[in-house]
C-alpha cells in the first residue's frame, strides 16, 4: 500500500533498529520536525550518494527531542524502523518547505537486523584489538550486523549495498568479506606506525646467525 511520508534526504545510510542523532538547523527541516512532533508523524531518510537520490530509504521515528535552541535549532534522537521504496519524490510537500515522497514499505527478511555470527564476532574482535579499540566481550557478543556495519569502515556505497541485500546470509557474507579484506590492511598500517615510532630510538635487536 502506498503511503505519503515527509523526507529528510541525507548523505548517510540509516539502518533499521539503530539510533541516529541529528542536529536540525535548516528552516525546512525545523518545520519537518515540528510537524512530526505535533502530529506524531514518522519521516524518511533517503541516502544521497554522489549527489544522486536513491530509491530505497529508511522510515524513522523520533525517540526524543534532546535539546531545543532559542533560534529553533534542534538536537533530535531518532531510530530507524523499516525500509521503503520511493515511488514518487517531491522537493516540497503541499504548503510545506520540506520534501515528501509517496512510498511503499518493503516487506521481508532484508528489513530486519540479526545478531552477528561467531565468525564475524571473531573477526570484529581481531580488528578492534589491532585498532586498540576496547570493547568488553559481552558487548561484541550482543552486536547485530547493522551495528557492526557502522563500526568497520564501510563506505556509504557499501552500507547502501548492504541495506539492499534481501537475504540475511548475503548480509553476513558481505560483512565477513569486508572484515577479511580490511584486517590485513589495518595490520600492515599498524606495523608501519610502529616502525615510524621506533625511528631514531636505540634498538635492542638480536642479530641473526649468519
Amino acid at each position: 500500500m502506498a503511503l505519503v511520508l515527509p523526507q529528510f534526504p541525507l548523505e548517510v545510510v540509516a539502518f533499521p533498529g539503530l539510533p541516529l542523532p541529528l542536529h536540525i538547523f535548516e528552516p525546512r527541516y525545523k518545520q519537518l520536525f515540528q510537524d512530526c512532533v505535533q502530529q506524531d508523524l514518522k519521516f524518511g531518510i533517503i541516502p544521497v550518494i554522489d549527489g544522486k537520490l536513491q530509491d530505497l530509504g529508511t522510515r524513522m521515528k523520533i525517540s526524543k527531542i534532546v535539546r531545543q535552541y532559542d533560534d529553533g535549532r534542534l538536537d533530535v534522537a531518532c531510530e530507524g524502523e523499516d525500509l521503503f521504496r520511493v515511488l514518487d519524490f517531491r522537493s516540497k510537500a503541499s504548503g510545506k518547505l520540506y520534501p515528501e515522497a509517496t512510498i511503499e514499505l518493503v516487506k521481508g527478511e532484508h528489513k530486519k537486523d540479526s545478531l552477528a555470527t561467531d565468525s564475524i564476532k571473531s573477526k570484529v574482535t581481531e580488528l578492534f584489538e589491532l585498532m586498540k579499540i576496547s570493547r568488553p566481550p559481552h558487548q561484541i557478543e550482543a552486536m547485530t550486523l547493522f551495528q557492526i556495519a557502522k563500526m568497520i569502515g564501510l563506505s556509504i556505497e557499501e552500507e547502501f549495498d548492504l541495506l539492499q541485500l534481501q537475504a540475511l546470509a548475503s548480509r553476513q557474507e558481505k560483512i565477513l568479506q569486508h572484515l577479511v579484506q580490511i584486517i590485513p590492511k589495518v595490520s600492515e598500517a599498524e606495523r608501519v606506525r610502529r616502525h615510524i615510532e621506533m625511528n631514531g630510538q636505540f634498538l635492542n635487536l638480536q642479530p641473526p646467525k649468519v
